[in-house]
């Protein structure tokens, strides 16, 4: 089966309305957002990063530690 055809299905089967609805108020505060300059947030966090080190040498393009642009210094986190 073709990837994107067995991604889209994947992605269907796991949608509900209650993802939809939060989905789309996460949007729609996004660009009420951008439109009035104030801070505007509905709904949860669609996906949440948790990194417990800012050291990493694998320099990958998306990520802020392989790109540098920490602006915390290097290094394990605290207990």
């Amino acid at each position: 089966m073709n990837a994107k055809i067995s991604d889209g299905l994947h992605f269907i089967s796991k949608l509900s309305f209650r993802r939809a609805w939060n989905a789309a108020k996460v949007v729609l505060s996004f660009y009420i957002s951008k439109w009035t300059g104030k801070p505007v947030q509905w709904g949860i966090p669609i996906s949440v990063t948790f990194e417990p080190t800012t050291s990493c040498n694998l320099r990958c393009p998306e990520c802020p530690s392989g790109k540098r642009e920490f602006t915390r210094p290097t290094g394990m986190l605290q207990n």
